[in-house]
């Protein structure tokens, strides 16, 4: 699967004006995500992706690539695309699988949220000196 993906990357032209990111509606940065590919920078080219788009694994399946990234690709007026679904959902995976945190059944991690505004009646019950917040337990 690596190799197949390497092999669709290079053949990206990296173009200095590249059409897929613009045909993208959230405006992935594809061109920086395939050279962080083929750099072998798989941490920061997922990094790139998850600050651009939290979701970008669901994304990367369900998004309709042939009308917005790949369809704006130049290769694509001639041939056939570069498949960025593919590239994107290989690196998300990976990003995910190998570099993020995961949840570790047990583990409590305690929160604070603090409220902006709120009605005076909100902040009584949890107000500790100086600064209303609610703590809360996600297990």
């Amino acid at each position: 699967m690596k190799e197949m993906i390497i092999e669709e990357a290079k053949r990206c032209l990296q173009c200095k004006r590249p059409q897929c990111s613009k045909g993208c509606p959230i405006g992935t940065p594809v061109k920086e995500m395939i050279t962080l590919l083929l750099e072998g920078q798989m941490q920061e080219a997922g990094a790139l992706l998850f600050e651009n788009n939290p979701l970008s694994i669901i994304c990367s399946m369900i998004c309709p690539h042939e009308i917005f990234c790949e369809g704006h690709c130049i290769l694509g007026r001639k041939g056939k695309a570069v498949q960025v679904s593919s590239i994107a959902n290989y690196i998300s995976t990976r990003y995910i699988d190998r570099f993020r945190t995961r949840y570790q059944p047990g583990k409590a991690f305690l929160h604070q949220v603090t409220w902006l505004q709120e009605p005076e009646s909100w902040r009584r019950p949890f107000t500790s000196p100086g600064v209303p917040h609610m703590q809360l337990l996600i297990i």
